[in-house]
């Protein structure tokens, strides 16, 4: 009975052995068999119905499973040889099917049960081996981007892969590999390669997740974080707010694979959730979209429940012990939420924000992680995983306050005590030099051989970084002014150490960088090279990597912040003491460490592109600093440096959009590499700009370089829409700033009058911008060049009247009247395009611009009365008729109004004025005058009079009566004149309207009543 049992053993186990070779066989033969076509096309085909019949025999043996699937990967590639044509009886025709059949069989959760015929002694599956999973795990995640492929989708094969994670993390390597032929995988390359089957599976859903999202973005982004939020929360059971559209199915099928879901599973999603909320920049991109607050829109209605969810991540536990990698990252998750959302309006709530009330769930856990003591870090042993959670609580910390999320200043000193460093455990030194006593004093000393000194710095970067990050942001005015005040008196205190301390990372951080590109570059050990010079550890060995990427994550951060605080003490200081000294030796080094972080985001040294893999939210802080120490008076920026950050600045400038039509920048807008610079850091470019225009700063660098750099990117605003182009804030931001500079940098350029002229020019043609834009800068930049440039003597008086004349011709009153001599023959060339924008009584803006010029030029010189009332007097008439009685309507009807009633006074005026010929003109203006003045008031009442006639305005009749009260005061004879040639009617109501408003418009009185006499009645 043995020796029968072991022959079936030897033959069950030679049997799967030669197949495997036959099917190796035949995948080396494919590529050769395009050259049997012509003679028999279907061996292809045959092949791949031998080998599904192989697999069916072995009963899936993991070492034929394995050859077929790599025989079928090889067909995949050669699809001609299985063309309808060519296809045998049996035949599939679809290599891509035949792998997908394969691996959802091997992924099949409900396959994880006995891998030997218990009775037989039989291998009956192929689930024993690692190397079988890796490989179908890998050819699943090629398979969806197959254009091949179109009934396959992620949400079928997800759940297999949830599964598989699940168990695979259930145990440290599968226990029956021993059971399986060397010839399949041996035993230890089956352990060993346990670790990378994990990583390969949650490589492998995030890639699933990834190419669902890139096919679907609006609807993908909601459907996964739906489904890892019910993994997470293990728990298929969905919430009032989760609709129709939510994947019941997928949630359903993931849970009936996994079972109930380990901590390190809830992990994995919970990480995977954050890779769904970091897709979104990449989709944006992609689709040519300027904010993610679309797609946003549709996660809403559930934000409330991730955030919950996050919270009870953030104080998770298992069996009475905290969880701490877990914890990290819900931290992470928080803060990504609240990036995204924080500002967003609640929707039951218009004056509230859409987190407002979760403020109390978030504040707590947040205080859970940064519960640890800093000043114990370096002399207590510490849980595994402690120092990375009080990192990742700095780290939420600083996105609340930025996103103002905490609700008052308690909470926020409360907070920030927790993460202040003391002043006893940060070191006061000068820069140290090689060969100094106390070259390595900022160095942590260890104290202990047992605990784990790798991460012993983790908690100082935390603390430093989340200081550095919202002191920045205060710095940038992206802080709440309260909190910034705050946050600078408890600073206040320990300002040098802190700035010291954190220069002292931000150098070393600056150091690895160079180290790991070193090595990658020689392809070599990091743990081999040696830092000798390095400030806060002795070697690289001393730190472990969650050390060191959060040094290089905080380098140009917490390198702006101690900048910014050694030159604010350094200016505090005398000279001559040690202290300043010791402060100034390390600014230099500061700024070669700022210098090199801002090259680096652009590719060579004249700047053409921005670097892929580098982020271009560094450039505001660098651009801050390094503005600071231009205005300053220190010379630490040469005159070579400043020339490259303005290459630099120029390049942030070109590429934000100024010229939409450029060829390469719309080929980079189909690709979807465009690049997108923060706003923040446009404004500080801007502000760079605007500073080192200024004269005593331009003459070092060459104002004629600085303003040739300065005009080229305006000239490609010439022939963009303007509609388009002021939608933009950054476009406005950055030609208001380019307006401003040229403006200051035209002094030092008077002599040329050709710039001059081409700068007035450019302003007179692009004017029209301003009327797109809300923001009234523009157009006060503009009228600052125009001004400067015609009270030189580049632009003569004729080229300044016909500057004039464009702009009444265009309507452009305000620019008109800069360009307008106060002299009575400039003004009469421009008063038949006056009169044209005052009879066109379906223009609002143009007619009331020009009511409004006219009165300016009338206030500001009275000689040009007779000129323009002379001229444009019916006009303006016939406009106060008819706003003042309702027949024309309008939203600035009140107001010119009130304009035309200026031009009347300064006419009266100027009549009554010894400089009028004689008195009798001063009448009959009045007597014109008069009657549209009583009609309005006979429309619109007077205050205790008031009408109800349509849109009627006592206001407007009390202006009237005004006017009838200061012309009887001023000039009684000719009111008296008037009086006596007017109509009855007319008298009536001026007489009326002159006693209503002598009197304060009192009302009349009521009748008195009679008091009632109590001593009168008789019994």
């Amino acid at each position: 009975m043995s020796t029968t049992l072991l022959l079936q053993n030897e033959k069950a186990a030679f049997e799967p052995a030669l197949l495997s070779v036959l099917i190796r066989l035949m995948t080396y033969l494919i590529p050769r068999l395009r050259l049997l076509r012509h003679k028999d096309g279907s061996v292809a085909s045959r092949f791949s119905s031998m080998v599904d019949l192989m697999i069916k025999k072995t009963k899936f043996h993991v070492s034929v499973v394995m050859e077929s699937m790599m025989f079928f990967d090889c067909l995949s590639v050669y699809t001609k040889l299985l063309s309808s044509e060519y296809l045998s009886v049996t035949g599939t025709g679809n290599a891509h099917l035949s792998i997908m059949s394969i691996s959802t069989v091997i992924l099949n959760a409900q396959q994880i049960t006995n891998m030997i015929n218990t009775s037989q002694g039989i291998l009956t599956n192929c689930r024993g081996s690692i190397a079988c999973l890796r490989k179908a795990i890998s050819t699943l995640s090629a398979l969806l981007k197959s254009p091949k492929i179109t009934t396959v989708t992620s949400s079928e094969i997800i759940s297999h892969l949830f599964g598989l994670l699940q168990y695979a993390m259930s145990s440290r390597h599968y226990l029956s590999s021993p059971l399986f032929r060397a010839i399949a995988s041996p035993l230890q390359a089956e352990n060993e390669d346990t670790k990378w089957l994990i990583l390969e599976l949650k490589q492998a859903i995030k890639v699933v997740i990834l190419f669902d999202l890139e096919d679907s973005p609006s609807e993908g982004i909601k459907h996964w974080l739906l489904v890892l939020r019910s993994i997470i929360n293990g728990d298929c059971e969905l919430s009032d707010n989760d609709d129709d559209l939510v994947p019941h199915k997928v949630i359903n099928e993931i849970f009936e694979k996994t079972g109930l879901c380990r901590w390190q599973l809830r992990c994995e999603a919970a990480i995977l959730s954050n890779t769904v909320l970091d897709s979104l920049e990449d989709i944006v991109k992609k689709n040519n979209s300027e904010t993610q607050e679309v797609y946003l829109q549709l996660m809403i209605p559930h934000v409330g429940s991730f955030v919950v969810t996050s919270c009870a991540i953030c104080i998770a536990t298992s069996d009475e012990s905290e969880l701490l990698s877990y914890q990290k990252i819900g931290l992470g998750l928080i803060s990504s939420l609240i990036r995204r959302f924080a500002c967003f309006t609640d929707p039951a709530d218009k004056n509230a924000k859409l987190l407002d009330e979760f403020v109390s769930q978030i504040i707590p856990s947040v205080r859970h992680a940064l519960s640890y003591k800093i000043e114990d870090a370096e002399d207590t042993i510490d849980m595994e995983g402690a120092r990375e959670l009080y990192l990742s609580g700095c780290e939420c910390f600083h996105v609340l306050a930025k996103q103002g999320m905490i609700p008052d200043l308690t909470i926020l000193r409360r907070l920030l005590k927790t993460v202040l460093p003391s002043e006893d455990i940060l070191a006061f030194s000068p820069y140290p030099n090689e060969g100094d006593a106390d070259l390595h004093g900022l160095n942590v000393k260890p104290t202990s051989f047992i605990d784990n000194r790798t991460s012993v710095l983790i908690p100082r970067i935390g603390s430093l970084w989340a200081i550095a990050e919202l002191y920045i942001a205060g710095e940038m005015g992206l802080l709440q002014e309260q909190y910034f005040e705050a946050m600078k008196s408890e600073l206040c205190d320990i300002e040098d150490v802190v700035a010291i301390n954190s220069a002292a990372l931000a150098i070393d951080a600056r150091r690895l960088k160079e180290i790991s590109r070193t090595v990658q570059a020689e392809d070599s050990m990091g743990s081999s090279y040696e830092m000798k010079s390095a400030l806060t550890f002795l070697n690289t060995q001393d730190i472990n990597i969650a050390t060191k990427d959060a040094m290089m994550r905080s380098c140009t951060s917490m390198a702006c912040f101690a900048l910014i605080l050694l030159l604010k003490l350094v200016e505090a200081e005398i000279k001559s003491s040690p202290k300043y000294s010791h402060l100034k030796s390390w600014m230099g080094k500061l700024v070669d460490v700022i210098l090199v972080e801002l090259y680096e985001v652009f590719d060579g040294e004249e700047v053409t592109n921005v670097s892929e893999g580098t982020s271009v939210d560094i450039l505001a802080p660098c651009l801050l600093v390094l503005r600071r120490i231009v205005e300053g008076s220190d010379d630490l920026l040469s005159t070579e440096e400043t020339h490259r950050v303005l290459c630099c600045i120029f390049q942030i400038i070109e590429f934000t959009g100024l010229n939409p039509k450029d060829e390469e920048s719309q080929e980079h807008i189909k690709k979807g590499t465009l690049v997108t610079f923060p706003i923040q850091a446009i404004s500080e470019a801007c502000y760079f700009v605007e500073v080192i225009s200024k004269p005593e700063k331009a003459s070092a660098i060459g104002t004629s370089f600085l303003l040739k750099r300065v005009l080229t990117p305006l000239l490609s605003i010439e022939d963009s829409n303007p509609e388009t182009f002021i939608s933009y804030t950054s476009n406005v931001k950055i030609l208001i700033s380019l307006l401003r500079s040229s403006r200051v940098l035209m002094e030092g350029v008077n002599e040329n009058a050709q710039i001059l002229k081409a700068l007035l020019s450019y302003s007179l043609e692009n004017i029209g911008l301003a009327s797109f834009c809300e923001d009234l800068t523009l157009r006060d930049s503009f009228h600052a060049i125009i001004k400067h440039c015609i009270s030189t003597d580049a632009v003569s008086n004729d080229e300044r009247r016909l500057c004039a004349e464009k702009m009444a011709k265009s309507g452009n009153w305000d620019t008109w009247k800069l360009c307008i001599k106060r002299d009575p023959s400039d003004v009469a060339n421009s008063m038949p395009y006056i009169k044209i924008a005052l009879s066109d009584h379906s223009n609002e803006p143009s007619y009331a611009g020009a009511l409004a010029s006219i009165a300016d030029m009338m206030k500001d010189s009275s000689d040009l009365v007779p000129t323009i009332f002379g001229s444009a007097g019916p006009h303006v008439l016939e406009l106060f008729h008819l706003c003042g009685t309702c027949l024309l309507q309008g939203s600035s009807r009140t107001q010119s109004c009130a304009t035309c009633m200026k031009i009347v006074m300064f006419t009266f005026q100027y009549l009554s004025s010894p400089q009028s010929v004689n008195g009798t003109k001063e009448a009959e203006f009045l007597n014109v005058v008069f009657g549209v003045l009583v009609g309005i008031v006979a429309y619109n009442g007077l205050p205790n009079e008031p009408n109800s006639n349509p849109g009627s305005d006592p206001a407007l009749g009390r202006m009237c009566a005004q006017f009838f009260v200061h012309v009887l005061r001023s000039s009684p004879a000719a009111f008296k004149q008037c009086m006596a040639s007017v109509d009855a009617n007319v008298r009536v109501t001026l007489e009326s309207s002159v006693r209503a408003d002598m009197s304060s418009y009192a009302s009349h009185a009521a009748p008195i009543k009679k008091k009632l006499n109590l001593k009168s009645f008789k019994k």
